[in-house]
């Protein structure tokens, strides 16, 4: 994983690896306009998985111009999740292959935590 040092926007890296296969968002849960679960909004960092091979289909996953919106199963059962782009920090595959933007990491994640 690398830091961003080229233009590229985040929806753009999100579709480029997805197209590739599942990738992992990493994003500050507090922000405004974030939707998961209320249990999920306590600390910096939540990571959601998104991708067409999960076990269970995501049959409205949609890489938007203002962020990622899906219905996504919690142990609650299903919700309708939005993550705006402004909450997100890093994009990963499963390789660990992505691009973090530093300056959105959260100021207080952990001492020592990497940001992805």
């Amino acid at each position: 994983m690398r830091a961003l040092t080229e233009k590229i926007s985040k929806p753009e890296c999100a579709r480029n690896l997805l197209a590739a296969g599942n990738i992992f968002v990493n994003f500050d849960p507090r922000r405004e306009g974030v939707k998961v679960p209320e249990g999920l909004r306590r600390g910096p960092r939540l990571v959601l998985e998104y991708g067409t091979t999960l076990p269970r289909p995501i049959p409205d996953l949609e890489i938007g111009a203002d962020g990622i919106s899906a219905t996504l199963e919690f142990p609650e059962g299903s919700h309708r999740t939005f993550v705006p782009w402004t909450a997100v920090f890093t994009i990963v595959n499963a390789d660990k292959r992505g691009l973090c933007w530093e300056g959105d990491v959260p100021p207080d994640l952990g001492p020592g935590e990497s940001p992805i």
